[in-house]
């Protein structure tokens, strides 16, 4: 018995896939202020962005803040405008950042 070596195939890289926030929810907490809140993604170096809009599609631009909390209080919004949410996990791996998908998106109408 002889051994015979074929050639190595091609070396590929694993990314990881990160998990969509779950359990995202909107509501009005007080004046001028609504709080936002969601589920924890699981993994290290993770981050969430969180987007708002006042209507419920197009482009909504960048993200108006970055927290590693599982929610977010939005303050001096317009009394009685509708104010839509939505967030996204964002992993840290070797400098380079993973994204997930988009959470549901959900609303709150600030007193």
């Amino acid at each position: 018995g002889k051994w015979h070596y074929g050639k190595f195939s091609k070396v590929d890289y694993a990314y990881p896939r990160v998990a969509t926030p779950t359990g995202f929810k909107a509501w009005a907490s007080g004046k001028h202020t609504c709080n936002c809140s969601w589920n924890k993604v699981a993994g290290s170096n993770v981050k969430y962005l969180v987007y708002r809009g006042t209507k419920p599609t197009g482009n909504w631009g960048k993200a108006i803040a970055t927290t590693t909390k599982t929610s977010y209080t939005n303050k001096s919004m317009k009394s009685g405008q509708k104010y839509y949410y939505m967030v996204r996990a964002v992993q840290t791996v070797n400098g380079k950042n993973y994204y997930s998908a988009y959470s549901t998106k959900d609303y709150a109408y600030p007193r």
